[in-house]
């Protein structure tokens, strides 16, 4: 059966609105998980001290700088109007842009060190011709 207008709630619209941006707001704000991974991935690269790292040094940094340019998300609880609110520029689309910055650099490093992980696996067992036993005697 379909459902008849008048059989819906009726909200005035400032309700709807205020449920709406409620939405919102969670999504934009939860940047603190975003920080403690961005951090935790810079140390895991700093920190790897062979000389083939799995990924370059530089995913560490832009990793950190990422993490700073999420900061401005945090403001969105604070402003209604302008730019850091939850559809600001520096709330929404700044980090909405460096996210895509961050999801296309881990993306491409995490194919290479990939690859790379299979090379070292396929060149670590060169065929080599099977020895004799020894005989040992006792």
């Amino acid at each position: 059966p379909t459902r008849r207008s008048s059989d819906l709630p009726h909200r005035s619209p400032e309700i709807t609105q205020a449920l709406h941006v409620a939405g919102w707001l969670p999504f934009i704000a939860a940047i603190f998980p975003a920080l403690a991974q961005n951090f935790s991935i810079a140390g895991a690269v700093f920190t790897d001290k062979r000389g083939d790292p799995v990924f370059p040094r530089w995913l560490g940094y832009a990793n950190i700088w990422i993490a700073t340019l999420f900061l401005p998300s945090g403001m969105v609880l604070f402003f209604h109007h302008g730019p850091f609110s939850w559809n600001g520029i520096f709330t929404f689309w700044l980090a909405a842009t460096v996210f895509g910055i961050w999801f296309t650099a881990m993306i491409i490093c995490i194919l290479k060190a990939i690859a790379q992980q299979e090379g070292e696996a396929s060149g670590a067992r060169p065929e080599t011709p099977a020895t004799p036993p020894v005989a040992v005697a006792g």
